[in-house]
């Protein structure tokens, strides 16, 4: 056991007053791991869970989902803690609105996480790249009392961040913390299934829309395909309907790159996915970031204007060409 995973679960031990804390738009990894942490730590004691985006349908399938509460809500509680802990967040702008303040009410912050880029915070901190999933870290914490809500969550973390164990960033280690979830009760079926093969009817229309937009570049490398507001307003689909979607993209023979791009209240979401290319590092120079194979970004201005200037840096990035 690393220094650092032995003070965290020193703190774990002694803190009384509890608040976990999820990225926004959250996924399975960082629910996963915080709804785990909870398992942990709330009998007897006051343990809050909080994210500034509600819990998406895909993942209400997890005991315990219902007292995840906004940022909103729990800032409304007016409440201090002797411990912050932050799970998959790689700065503090990937709490969303309201996760700072949280932070500053607690005496300690922790963060526990796994991507390469972002600006780290916490004391500890505990931040492992080679992890495949933020929920490799927590089952380090809590390896010694899993119990069956535990080990779903953690699975479900696990799976999610590495593909079900078809993504690059699979690990002997990753296969081998899977097997002991499942000994302790995590069901590989049931989470797969709920995960990867379970969707609305309103979001298999949405995805019909969006592969009519997909396109690959002359040099076969880069694809992409969009989603726009009045495909969402047509299908009658959620934001969340459109998660997973770039990997349509990148299952086209021969594309390197893929992109999806994703209208919101006025902005673009970014989603790159890679075979051999570090997207982190270009999602990074759009104030993103992420994975060397899976990354995103956020940009304030029109689909049209996002697009060309996303395209035309993953060109240069495929080309070799540095990176402004």
């Amino acid at each position: 056991m690393t220094k650092v995973c032995e003070q965290i679960r020193e703190l774990l031990a002694s803190s009384e007053r509890i608040i976990l804390l999820s990225h926004h738009n959250p996924d399975g990894d960082t629910l996963g791991s915080m709804l785990a942490l909870w398992h942990h730590l709330s009998p007897g004691r006051k343990v809050r869970m909080a994210c500034s985006d509600p819990v998406p349908e895909l993942y209400r399938f997890l005991p315990g989902w219902e007292e995840v509460l906004t940022n909103e809500e729990a800032l409304a509680k007016k409440e201090t803690y002797d411990l912050a802990v932050a799970v998959d967040a790689s700065d503090l702008g990937r709490l969303g609105p309201g996760g700072g303040e949280l932070i500053a009410r607690a005496q300690v912050v922790v963060s526990i996480d796994h991507h390469a880029t972002g600006e780290p915070f916490g004391n500890p901190a505990w931040i492992d790249p080679d992890a495949a999933a933020t929920g490799e870290l927590v089952w380090a914490l809590l390896r010694d009392c899993l119990t069956e809500e535990i080990a779903t969550a953690l699975y479900t973390a696990i799976i999610t961040d590495c593909g079900s164990f078809r993504y690059a960033n699979t690990t002997a280690q990753t296969l081998t913390i899977a097997g002991k979830l499942v000994e302790a009760g995590a069901d590989p079926h049931l989470i797969a299934t709920r995960v990867f093969e379970t969707r609305s009817f309103a979001s298999l229309k949405l995805l019909e829309r969006a592969l009519g937009t997909l396109e690959v570049d002359g040099t076969g490398q880069l694809g992409w395909m969009e989603l726009t507001e009045e495909m969402f307003q047509a299908t009658g689909a959620t934001q969340e309907a459109g998660e997973g979607f770039v990997n349509y993209v990148r299952m086209i023979e021969g594309v390197r790159l893929a992109i999806l791009f994703r209208e919101n209240s006025g902005k673009v979401r970014v989603s790159l996915r890679s075979l051999d290319v570090d997207v982190g590092k270009l999602a990074a120079t759009f104030g993103g970031g992420g994975h060397v194979r899976a990354a995103g970004c956020e940009l304030a201005m029109p689909l049209a204007d996002a697009k060309e200037q996303v395209l035309a840096r993953a060109r240069e990035f495929l080309e070799g060409k540095k990176i402004r």
